[in-house]
């Protein structure tokens, strides 16, 4: 038995106890090329007083609406504010959310992606955190109208808002809005009003799995195999221009 399957039957041997003994069928992976990363959203990498952090998030997504209206065809006012959300973080934009997936796969491409020595995958039970976070046994679904990004973040107007912002980190299943968030079966962790990293927040949540150097030839031979490269997680120019870079050693 090689390195490469010992770590893999760790992995199964985690999505099998996730399943078994705490009714979670459907975990939540996150893939970091460095492990010292911290499970920290964008917003608040440089940012950690949370009255800045609002402010800029109001801003970013106002002129976001803004400037990209003259991009978007006529059907982007039928997106909703997640929707809109979702769109500036696949873009680089700041936000509160945390990218993860459902494929175990997806996670090890982005663990890998960048060439690091010390890269590692974060397995999360979403239904585990909601229970502890807000008192709700199931993830939350972000496609239902009664829960608004706009209103728990953007809205200033305290008689407009439907609802108050949450403080700790939720899962919730996004509408697939984008074909990135498609390709790579992402969802999604949302940080509240409490700035700290998610793995700081709750033990028996995570877990976190080192992935060691010996391991990384025979991973990356398993993305080869199993398609897993820039273009299918990107489906676009950029996603099938860095694959053929990396097929060709450009």
């Amino acid at each position: 038995m090689t390195e490469w399957d010992n770590f893999f039957n760790k992995i199964s041997d985690e999505i099998t106890r996730l399943c078994k003994d705490e009714d979670c069928n459907r975990p939540f992976f996150r893939g970091l090329s460095n492990r010292e990363d911290q499970l920290l959203p964008t917003l608040f990498h440089k940012e950690q007083d949370l009255s800045n952090a609002a402010a800029l998030e109001k801003n970013l997504y106002t002129e976001f609406i803004s400037q990209s209206a003259v991009i978007h065809s006529k059907e982007f006012s039928t997106k909703n504010s997640w929707d809109t959300l979702y769109e500036m973080r696949h873009h680089g934009l700041p936000t509160r959310l945390l990218d993860w997936t459902e494929n175990f796969a997806v996670a090890l491409f982005f663990a890998l992606n960048k060439g690091s020595n010390n890269p590692c995958i974060w397995i999360l039970n979403p239904r585990e955190l909601n229970r502890k976070s807000i008192k709700l046994d199931a993830i939350v679904d972000a496609t239902k109208s009664d829960f608004d990004y706009y209103s728990l973040f953007i809205e200033e107007n305290p008689d407009q808002k439907k609802y108050q912002p949450f403080k700790n980190p939720i899962s919730i299943y996004p509408l697939k809005s984008h074909p990135r968030l498609l390709a790579q079966n992402g969802v999604f962790t949302v940080h509240g009003t409490e700035i700290k990293p998610l793995n700081k927040f709750y033990r028996g949540c995570l877990k976190r799995f080192d992935i060691p150097k010996s391991v990384i030839p025979d991973a990356q031979r398993f993305l080869t195999m199993a398609n897993i490269n820039d273009f299918t997680l990107f489906p676009d120019l950029d996603g099938l221009s860095r694959y053929l870079i990396k097929r060709y050693n450009l």
